[in-house]
């Protein structure tokens, strides 16, 4: 029923634009003027009126994945279970409560997730870290980026703003999913 409520109201603007568009034409040439540059100009302005973040959102976006999105490993599972089982380092592995299991890995390591969106234009920057709790040490970093009103987040009207993005930039998701169960069964083995 809301995707019907959302056509019509498309529908319904799109002919109001089409409608200024004719009467913006038929003023320039009653004034003498060429029709084609301020129909144009009518016709940028009433698509500015509301999609006017689609194409800096777009470019924006495929920047932020270009430059940005991506998995940085700084040390393996291996690598850090080598520098942290001697004494004192070694961790004993328990089963984590179901709430914390997406947040902590294992009683040393603990996963984060941050979102950073901007201001004006639906862009967000997902950043996951899996951490040494003890040293602060970032071990794996994953960033990736969507653009597009999110549905879920009480956005109100602008989640139906559907033309503004929804792209999703994760290169590196899968390899991080896999390091991340490589940190989770650190210590595994020695459970009783």
């Amino acid at each position: 029923m809301i995707g019907l409520i959302l056509l019509a109201c498309i529908a319904l603007y799109l002919a109001l634009s089409v409608g200024v568009i004719v009467l913006v034409g038929k003023w320039a040439k009653k004034r003498g003027r060429r029709r084609w540059p301020w129909c144009a100009a009518a016709g940028l302005v009433m698509y500015l009126l509301v999609a006017y973040e689609q194409i800096p959102t777009f470019l924006i976006g495929r920047y932020y994945c270009a430059t940005q999105a991506g998995i940085t490993v700084y040390k393996t599972p291996d690598q850090w279970l080598a520098e942290n089982s001697g004494p004192g380092g070694a961790i004993v592995w328990q089963r984590t409560p179901p709430q914390l299991a997406d947040n902590v890995l294992n009683p040393r390591l603990v996963h984060s997730v941050r979102r950073d969106l901007m201001s004006i234009i639906p862009v967000n920057i997902i950043t996951q870290e899996i951490r040494d709790a003890y040293s602060g040490e970032v071990l794996v970093r994953e960033v990736a980026v969507s653009t597009g009103y999110d549905k879920r987040g009480g956005m109100g009207a602008l989640a139906f703003k559907i033309w503004a993005g929804n792209f999703l930039c994760s290169p590196g998701y899968s390899s991080f999913l896999a390091i991340k169960k490589k940190y989770r069964e650190i210590g595994k083995e020695v459970d009783l």
